[in-house]
């Protein structure tokens, strides 16, 4: 995987790991040094790329603070310790930022992924549900783990998602006719003439007309 996959995929795992899992869970995860600094580059890419994200549970600053402690002043290099500082100056700014400043944020961000998404969230819940689905569909694409996929609708939602951030993974002919599969997957037990079923019609157009990659 190049060093550009690699980070939007440890982007998308960080995502997944703040909203489905506890701080003792993610603790446990990142208590190998080596892991910890993955960790640490990983907020940065959060932060630079999808930082109101953070905005939608105070839990999810917790966790991160959390994490940082396991080896906070384990490290004598100036790089790591910056990386730290910086991390927590950011979590302590989105910390002080007012109410309705933040429901603003909040809302276009929300409004940008249901346009991506192409579907509409009633609630917080399902939409922090289908963001952290990007990081199992992601995986599931690129380990050929399918059956991993076991809702019936994150699935579809966050493939839209993943065509339209990282257009190039789809390029590789294996990694389409995967999309492919969980597109078909899902449409057989769609009922014609409904909207989803119009969706996953658009969808697979999407996927079809991704150019293909170069031999």
């Amino acid at each position: 995987m190049s060093d550009a996959y690699l980070e939007f995929a440890n982007e998308l795992t960080l995502r997944n790991q703040l909203i489905m899992l506890d701080s003792k869970q993610l603790r446990e995860i990142y208590q190998d040094k080596g892991d910890y600094l993955i960790f640490l580059n990983s907020v940065i890419s959060l932060i630079q790329h999808d930082s109101p994200i953070l905005l939608f549970s105070p839990d999810f600053l917790d966790k991160i603070y959390d994490t940082i402690e396991i080896h906070r002043f384990h490290f004598s290099e100036k790089e790591v310790y910056d990386c730290v500082n910086e991390i927590i100056g950011y979590l302590n700014h989105v910390k002080t930022m007012n109410p309705m400043e933040q429901s603003i944020v909040k809302g276009f961000y929300m409004a940008t992924q249901e346009m991506i998404r192409e579907i509409s969230f009633h609630d917080s819940n399902s939409f922090l549900a289908s963001m952290g689905y990007d990081a199992v569909l992601f995986h599931a694409l690129k380990d050929n783990n399918l059956d991993s996929l076991q809702d019936p609708d994150y699935p579809i939602m966050s493939l839209n998602f993943l065509i339209k951030a990282c257009p190039d993974f789809f390029r590789d002919l294996d990694i389409q006719k995967r999309a492919m599969e969980v597109i078909n997957r899902v449409g057989e037990k769609t009922r014609p003439f409904t909207s989803k079923k119009k969706y996953i019609k658009r969808l697979l157009q999407n996927v079809q007309n991704i150019p293909k990659k170069e031999e």
